[in-house]
């Protein structure tokens, strides 16, 4: 119920571009202990903010398959975004992919495994460094645990004790 609300809200606010508001999913893959996460962005703030932090044109054909556009929106990610089980360091996140349409581009990455997580901590400032009212909404679902959580300049990053 929870993840229908977030995706009714998501959608609404999402349609009224100029609000500026990412959606992440993290998803717990317990069979391989990794964390697959999905990061839903608007196509042209994603375009802005790769060109004003590294001074990179991504193609507005959409076609990042290119080495170094995975390399520089990866490096982005891993600036902007963390997640930390257990106390521990940062899990690693790999870009396994990405799908596109003029509006919007869904990232999608993957962590290095990590066994039973009891506790997380997310952080998240997507596109903070560009627009003053951004919001990033984050699904998170770990075994029957699932949540929603919201991230804006105030509340950057939240822990979240799954047992």
């Amino acid at each position: 119920m929870l993840k229908g609300l977030l995706w009714i809200l998501f959608f609404q606010v999402f349609l009224a571009h100029p609000v500026h508001v990412s959606v992440t999913h993290i998803e717990y893959d317990g069979e391989s202990g990794k964390f697959r996460i999905s990061f839903k962005v608007f196509t042209d703030d994603f375009m802005d903010i790769i060109l004003k932090k590294y001074g990179y044109a991504l193609d507005p054909g959409l076609d990042w398959n290119d080495s170094n556009d995975q390399e520089i929106i990866s490096r982005y990610i891993n600036e902007s975004f963390a997640l930390r089980a257990n106390g521990k360091k940062d899990l690693s996140l790999v870009f396994t992919g990405m799908k596109n349409n003029e509006e919007a581009v869904w990232l999608e990455y993957e962590t290095s495994s990590t066994r039973n997580p009891a506790e997380l901590l997310i952080v998240n400032r997507i596109l903070l460094d560009m627009f003053h009212d951004q919001t990033n909404l984050v699904i998170l679902g770990v075994d029957a645990f699932e949540r929603g959580y919201r991230f804006s300049h105030q509340m950057q990053e939240t822990r979240v004790i799954l047992k």
